[in-house]
C-alpha cells in the first residue's frame, strides 16, 4: 500500500486545539474536516484507515467521496465508533465504481477519491487527534 500525507486538510468550523497531551482537530456539531489531497485509486482498492479520535455524544463518519474522469461517482461511509476518551479507530472502505450508467449511457469508473471526517448534528465534543490511510490496491 501506500502511505498517505493527510497534512494539509480544510474547514469552515473547525479549529485547532492544543492540549496537554498534544494537539487535536475540534469539530462542531454538523462541521466537516476535507482533506485537500486527492488520492488516485481504482475500483476494488481498498482504503484502510486508523483515525485516533473522541467524542461525548451522537454519531461522527468518514466519508468517502468518489470521482471519475466524467465527474462525481458517490460517496461511501462508515460510522466511527468513537468512545468519551481517545481511542483508535481501525478499519477499511472499498473503491466501487458506479452501479449504474449515467443520463449519456457512461458507466463511471473511479480513478480519484477524498476524504471528510463529518461530526453528525447530533454529536458533541468530536475531538481528532490523528489519521493515518494505507491504500491497498486490488490484488
Amino acid at each position: 500500500g501506500r502511505k498517505t500525507a493527510l497534512a494539509w486538510w480544510e474547514s469552515k468550523n473547525a479549529v485547532l486545539v492544543t492540549e496537554k497531551d498534544g494537539t487535536s482537530v475540534k469539530i462542531p456539531s454538523g462541521g466537516i474536516i476535507r482533506f485537500k489531497e486527492v488520492i488516485s485509486g481504482k475500483a476494488g482498492d481498498r482504503l484502510s484507515y486508523e483515525i485516533t479520535l473522541k467524542k461525548s455524544a451522537g454519531y461522527v463518519s468518514l466519508r468517502l467521496g468518489q470521482w471519475s474522469k466524467e465527474g462525481f461517482i458517490g460517496e461511501n461511509f462508515t460510522l466511527l465508533n468513537a468512545t468519551p476518551e481517545y481511542s483508535v479507530v481501525k478499519g477499511e472502505i472499498v473503491l466501487k465504481d458506479a452501479d449504474k450508467p449515467d443520463k449519456q449511457g457512461i458507466l463511471r469508473k473511479v480513478n480519484r477519491f477524498y476524504l471528510t471526517i463529518y461530526a453528525h448534528l447530533n454529536s458533541r465534543d468530536v475531538m481528532v487527534k490523528d489519521v493515518k490511510v494505507n491504500l491497498i490496491p486490488k490484488q
